[in-house]
């Protein structure tokens, strides 16, 4: 397990070996598929995107981690600004990516 903390002050600890996963690097090889295709992408591409990012947070952070990170950027309405979630999976992989250099 390592722990890591994102730029928002969102601590957690993820299993490792979630990244030896087939499954995950299709995931993630869909959603880059679908963002290269930028304002290209019809409503039901995007729409799949948003899907799969969400079964990406869920494999690496689990479901109560997931839940833990909305809630960390939940705003005072009870909302998840998306604005708040953007970025924050390619934060993980590049939080994870800087701990396995060290």
């Amino acid at each position: 397990m390592k722990t890591i903390e994102l730029d928002n002050g969102f601590k957690c600890s993820i299993d490792e070996s979630v990244f030896d996963d087939w499954e995950l690097t299709e995931m993630v090889a869909d959603v880059n598929g679908i963002q290269l295709l930028g304002t290209d992408a019809t409503e039901l591409e995007v729409i799949e995107g948003l899907r799969l990012t969400n079964q990406i947070f869920r494999k690496i952070l689990g479901v109560k981690g997931y839940k833990a990170l909305k809630d960390h950027v939940r705003d005072k309405s009870g909302r998840v600004p998306p604005e708040a979630m953007q970025g924050l999976l390619e934060e993980l992989f590049a939080k994870v990516g800087e701990q396995e250099k060290n």
